[in-house]
């Protein structure tokens, strides 16, 4: 029977970022605030400054990219030694991720390696309240964690329930002084994840509410952005389609589109979202045969016009994100991504582990994996 749980406090709107300070006296008095090494550049670092003294907060420094597990156990260890009551994470997905690591393994011993690999958390993360300033990942209201081991290449997500952020501070504000190639990259990544989670084989009626609605906010957001608009004009739209398409992946998971992206971003040092865009038509198309109802209620939702029966409309959708594709810069193929033929064996046995694979649609093993590879290359 599904389960469908919304127990993050949302804080949302153009200015909430000032309430941040009582958002955090209202859960505890000693918060560590993790931010991105790019926060002193985007106007942040005034805010954050006055935010730790009036809190008594510290703020831990993420690294640039994935959180790595050696940054992970980093962060840890300033998190042991100033003992915090909260976290809260300030940036994209993976400072938002770093933060809830950091609250699920400051107050259990050992290293981040032992829960990476399956150690079960005893004690309860520390609460967290997310702040999101580059919007897609949906990072704000989920109950994952995705890290980066670099020793074995693998990337895969700490998961519990108790990770969901308490509170999540939504401020379209935040999102104007990012540069546009990153703002565009999350937005492709959030455009997946509400594609993925809507034709999920864990969707139910009320995550479909929250994935077409972040399809629509997204699929507006880049046309505009395609179109020329300012940022600042679609940034409204990106922050709602983040927080609907987080609420919709949490609860339906997302499929292989994310199985695969994950180990090529890794292979090859690609933005998560650019890999996600470039992937997408192809297992759109595998999917038609499972999916082209639902992919034909999205075509109808973004407006595109598409006539004939529900695999014709279906198509459309395909065809549109090509298009979107193109248009933003996204490689067509996968050998312009820097896919490499002799990597295609690793790539498919570092897919399968995945749960995104068991959420797809249609299922899809390892000859199927090769044969998309092939195919799209």
């Amino acid at each position: 029977m599904p389960v469908f749980e919304l127990n993050t406090r949302l804080v949302w709107g153009w200015d909430a970022f000032h309430r941040l300070p009582e958002e955090i006296a209202r859960i505890g008095r000693r918060p560590l605030v993790v931010v991105g090494s790019s926060a002193a550049g985007t106007g942040l670092q005034e805010k954050l400054d006055s935010l730790c003294k009036d809190n008594l907060g510290e703020v831990f420094i993420a690294g640039k990219g994935e959180p790595d597990l050696a940054m992970v156990n980093r962060g840890v260890a300033t998190g042991r030694l100033f003992q915090p009551d909260l976290l809260v994470g300030i940036g994209g997905g993976s400072v938002m991720d770093t933060a809830k690591a950091l609250a699920a393994l400051i107050p259990n011993p050992g290293a981040v390696e032992e829960y990476f690999y399956g150690r079960a958390l005893k004690e309860p993360p520390l609460p967290v309240i997310a702040v999101p300033t580059l919007f897609g990942s949906g990072a704000e209201v989920s109950f994952n964690a995705v890290l980066l081991d670099t020793k074995t290449m693998t990337k895969q997500s700490l998961r519990d329930p108790r990770l969901l952020p308490r509170t999540a501070v939504v401020d379209p504000e935040l999102g104007r002084t990012a540069p546009q190639e990153p703002v565009v990259y999350a937005a492709l990544d959030g455009l997946t994840q509400g594609i993925e989670a809507f034709v999920s084989r864990q969707a139910n009626f009320f995550s479909d509410l929250f994935a077409r609605e972040a399809v629509v906010r997204f699929g507006q957001a880049l046309a505009g952005i395609n179109r020329g608009l300012p940022l600042q004009e679609v940034l409204a739209d990106l922050a709602y389609g983040s927080t609907c398409g987080g609420v919709a992946m949490a609860a339906a998971r997302l499929g292989a589109v994310h199985g695969l992206a994950h180990p090529v971003g890794v292979f090859y040092g690609q933005p998560h979202g650019k890999v996600c865009a470039s992937l997408l038509p192809a297992f759109m198309r595998f999917n038609l045969p499972a999916a082209a109802g639902k992919y034909a209620v999205l075509t109808a939702a973004l407006g595109i016009e598409a006539y004939g029966d529900e695999l014709d409309k279906a198509a459309a959708l395909v065809k549109f994100i090509i298009t979107l594709n193109r248009k933003l810069g996204i490689p067509l193929s996968w050998r312009d991504l820097g896919v490499k033929k002799e990597d295609f064996p690793e790539l498919v046995e570092k897919s399968l582990p995945s749960g995104s694979l068991q959420a797809n649609p249609r299922p899809v093993g390892r000859e199927d994996l090769f044969k998309i590879l092939e195919e799209n290359w």
